[in-house]
Protein backbone atom coordinates (compact mmCIF):
# COMPACT_ATOMS: atom_id res chain seq x y z
CA UNK A 1 0.00 0.00 0.00
CA UNK A 2 2.09 2.92 1.21
CA UNK A 3 5.59 1.19 -0.73
CA UNK A 4 3.34 2.01 -4.16
CA UNK A 5 3.73 5.61 -3.29
CA UNK A 6 7.72 6.08 -3.60
CA UNK A 7 8.77 9.50 -3.52
CA UNK A 8 5.47 10.99 -3.60
CA UNK A 9 5.08 9.66 0.26
CA UNK A 10 7.76 11.62 1.37
CA UNK A 11 4.84 14.95 0.87
CA UNK A 12 2.05 12.88 2.39
CA UNK A 13 1.09 15.22 5.63
CA UNK A 14 -2.37 13.19 6.49
CA UNK A 15 -3.26 9.08 6.22
CA UNK A 16 -6.88 7.52 7.20
CA UNK A 17 -8.08 4.16 6.67
CA UNK A 18 -11.39 3.08 7.26
CA UNK A 19 -14.18 0.23 6.95
CA UNK A 20 -11.33 -1.66 5.47
CA UNK A 21 -11.99 -5.32 6.46
CA UNK A 22 -8.74 -6.61 4.29
CA UNK A 23 -6.77 -4.06 5.68
CA UNK A 24 -4.46 -6.62 8.29
CA UNK A 25 -0.60 -5.22 8.21
CA UNK A 26 1.57 -2.26 7.48
CA UNK A 27 4.24 -4.02 8.84
CA UNK A 28 6.17 -3.72 5.30
CA UNK A 29 5.52 0.38 5.72
CA UNK A 30 9.09 2.18 5.44
CA UNK A 31 8.22 4.89 7.98
CA UNK A 32 11.84 7.18 7.40
CA UNK A 33 9.72 7.68 3.89
CA UNK A 34 6.64 9.74 5.92
CA UNK A 35 8.95 12.37 6.73
CA UNK A 36 5.88 14.51 6.36
CA UNK A 37 3.20 12.77 7.99
CA UNK A 38 1.48 15.05 10.40
CA UNK A 39 -2.10 13.31 10.96
CA UNK A 40 -2.62 9.37 11.13
CA UNK A 41 -6.00 7.99 11.23
CA UNK A 42 -7.46 4.20 11.71
CA UNK A 43 -11.05 3.52 11.96
CA UNK A 44 -13.56 0.71 12.34
CA UNK A 45 -10.45 -1.54 10.87
CA UNK A 46 -12.08 -5.23 12.73
CA UNK A 47 -8.81 -6.88 11.20
CA UNK A 48 -5.55 -4.97 11.19
CA UNK A 49 -3.26 -6.23 13.69
CA UNK A 50 0.61 -4.75 12.68
CA UNK A 51 1.42 -1.17 13.06
CA UNK A 52 4.63 -0.30 10.51
CA UNK A 53 7.64 -2.35 11.95
CA UNK A 54 9.74 0.36 13.53
CA UNK A 55 6.47 1.67 14.78
CA UNK A 56 4.52 5.18 13.95
CA UNK A 57 6.39 8.08 12.42
CA UNK A 58 7.71 10.08 15.04
CA UNK A 59 6.96 13.52 13.89
CA UNK A 60 2.69 12.56 14.06
CA UNK A 61 1.06 15.52 15.54
CA UNK A 62 -2.59 14.02 15.64
CA UNK A 63 -3.61 10.27 15.99
CA UNK A 64 -6.50 8.77 15.84
CA UNK A 65 -7.52 5.08 16.98
CA UNK A 66 -11.26 3.70 16.50
CA UNK A 67 -12.56 0.70 16.57
CA UNK A 68 -8.80 -2.03 15.61
CA UNK A 69 -9.58 -4.35 18.30
CA UNK A 70 -6.75 -6.30 16.27
CA UNK A 71 -4.46 -4.07 17.78
CA UNK A 72 -4.72 -5.10 21.17
CA UNK A 73 -2.86 -8.35 20.51
CA UNK A 74 0.25 -5.97 19.67
CA UNK A 75 2.92 -4.38 22.30
CA UNK A 76 1.82 -0.98 23.14
CA UNK A 77 5.69 -0.25 23.13
CA UNK A 78 5.96 -0.63 19.87
CA UNK A 79 3.71 2.05 18.67
CA UNK A 80 6.80 4.06 19.19
CA UNK A 81 5.00 7.11 21.51
CA UNK A 82 8.19 7.70 23.50
CA UNK A 83 9.78 9.00 20.33
CA UNK A 84 6.07 11.44 19.45
CA UNK A 85 7.60 14.49 20.68
CA UNK A 86 5.62 16.74 18.52
CA UNK A 87 2.22 15.36 18.97
CA UNK A 88 -0.64 17.22 20.33
CA UNK A 89 -3.87 14.90 20.16
CA UNK A 90 -4.10 11.59 20.62
CA UNK A 91 -8.18 10.72 19.76
CA UNK A 92 -9.00 6.81 21.33
CA UNK A 93 -12.42 5.47 20.27
CA UNK A 94 -13.79 1.85 20.68
CA UNK A 95 -15.79 -0.65 22.66
CA UNK A 96 -12.68 -3.41 22.86
CA UNK A 97 -10.11 -0.86 22.99
CA UNK A 98 -9.97 -0.64 27.00
CA UNK A 99 -6.83 -2.89 27.22
CA UNK A 100 -4.62 -0.65 24.71
CA UNK A 101 -6.06 2.31 26.24
CA UNK A 102 -5.20 1.28 29.95
CA UNK A 103 -1.62 0.07 28.63
CA UNK A 104 -0.66 2.71 27.37
CA UNK A 105 -1.76 5.11 30.69
CA UNK A 106 -0.43 2.17 33.14
CA UNK A 107 2.88 2.44 31.31
CA UNK A 108 3.18 6.48 30.52
CA UNK A 109 3.60 5.86 27.35
CA UNK A 110 1.65 9.17 25.96
CA UNK A 111 4.05 11.92 25.25
CA UNK A 112 4.30 15.00 27.47
CA UNK A 113 3.59 17.32 23.94
CA UNK A 114 0.05 16.35 24.54
CA UNK A 115 -2.48 19.35 24.53
CA UNK A 116 -5.50 17.17 23.89
CA UNK A 117 -6.83 13.83 24.80
CA UNK A 118 -10.22 12.25 23.13
CA UNK A 119 -11.15 9.01 24.85
CA UNK A 120 -15.33 8.22 23.42
CA UNK A 121 -16.82 5.05 23.37
CA UNK A 122 -15.02 2.49 25.80
CA UNK A 123 -17.58 0.94 27.81
CA UNK A 124 -16.23 -1.47 29.62
CA UNK A 125 -13.82 1.23 31.02
CA UNK A 126 -13.70 1.54 34.88
CA UNK A 127 -10.94 4.04 35.55
CA UNK A 128 -8.20 5.83 34.40
CA UNK A 129 -4.66 5.32 35.92
CA UNK A 130 -3.40 8.12 37.33
CA UNK A 131 0.33 7.96 36.32
CA UNK A 132 -0.54 8.09 32.49
CA UNK A 133 -1.88 11.15 32.80
CA UNK A 134 -0.62 13.14 35.75
CA UNK A 135 2.48 13.29 33.26
CA UNK A 136 0.93 15.33 30.79
CA UNK A 137 2.60 18.52 30.99
CA UNK A 138 1.43 20.44 28.56
CA UNK A 139 -2.29 18.60 28.86
CA UNK A 140 -4.96 21.39 28.26
CA UNK A 141 -7.94 19.79 27.05
CA UNK A 142 -9.26 15.86 27.88
CA UNK A 143 -12.52 15.23 26.91
CA UNK A 144 -14.41 11.84 27.60
CA UNK A 145 -17.56 10.59 26.06
CA UNK A 146 -19.75 7.58 25.96
CA UNK A 147 -17.91 5.41 28.77
CA UNK A 148 -21.12 4.50 30.56
CA UNK A 149 -19.32 2.46 33.24
CA UNK A 150 -16.37 4.95 33.84
CA UNK A 151 -16.05 5.74 37.71
CA UNK A 152 -13.66 7.78 38.46
CA UNK A 153 -10.85 9.93 37.46
CA UNK A 154 -7.59 9.25 38.23
CA UNK A 155 -6.28 9.50 42.00
CA UNK A 156 -4.00 12.24 41.60
CA UNK A 157 -4.95 15.65 40.51
CA UNK A 158 -5.03 16.56 36.99
CA UNK A 159 -2.57 18.29 35.72
CA UNK A 160 -2.20 21.67 36.45
CA UNK A 161 -2.11 22.43 32.63
CA UNK A 162 -5.28 21.39 32.48
CA UNK A 163 -7.88 23.94 31.40
CA UNK A 164 -11.41 22.25 29.77
CA UNK A 165 -12.58 18.95 31.57
CA UNK A 166 -15.77 17.67 29.36
CA UNK A 167 -18.24 14.79 30.05
CA UNK A 168 -20.39 13.74 28.43
CA UNK A 169 -22.87 10.45 28.03
CA UNK A 170 -20.61 8.59 31.61
CA UNK A 171 -23.23 8.60 34.02
CA UNK A 172 -21.24 7.36 36.70
CA UNK A 173 -18.66 9.79 36.28
CA UNK A 174 -21.28 12.77 35.96
CA UNK A 175 -22.44 12.27 39.48
CA UNK A 176 -18.96 11.59 40.87
CA UNK A 177 -18.02 15.56 39.16
CA UNK A 178 -21.65 17.36 40.23
CA UNK A 179 -20.42 20.62 40.98
CA UNK A 180 -22.14 20.09 44.58
CA UNK A 181 -22.36 16.95 45.46
CA UNK A 182 -19.69 15.45 43.67
CA UNK A 183 -17.14 12.78 45.64
CA UNK A 184 -14.49 14.00 42.81
CA UNK A 185 -14.62 17.53 43.59
CA UNK A 186 -11.32 18.09 44.89
CA UNK A 187 -9.59 16.28 42.08
CA UNK A 188 -10.93 18.87 39.48
CA UNK A 189 -11.10 21.95 41.31
CA UNK A 190 -7.82 23.67 39.87
CA UNK A 191 -9.60 23.18 36.30
CA UNK A 192 -10.89 26.34 34.87
CA UNK A 193 -13.45 24.96 32.70
CA UNK A 194 -15.93 21.80 33.26
CA UNK A 195 -18.30 21.05 31.08
CA UNK A 196 -20.80 17.96 32.16
CA UNK A 197 -23.12 16.59 29.16
CA UNK A 198 -24.56 20.58 28.10
CA UNK A 199 -23.67 22.58 31.80
CA UNK A 200 -20.96 24.72 32.33
CA UNK A 201 -19.40 25.32 35.62
CA UNK A 202 -16.71 27.69 35.69
CA UNK A 203 -13.96 27.57 38.53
Amino acid sequence: MFTQFGGSALTLESFGAFDCKSLRSMAEVKIDSLGALQKFNLSRLPNFNLLPQHGLPSNLRSILVDDCKGLSSMSIEDWGFQRMASLLEFWFRGDEGEGILHNLLKKQLLPTSLVRVYIRNVPNLKFLDGKGIQHLASLEALYIHDCPNLESLPEDDLPSSHLLLHISRCPELRERCHYQRGKHLSKIAHTPTIKINDQHYDS
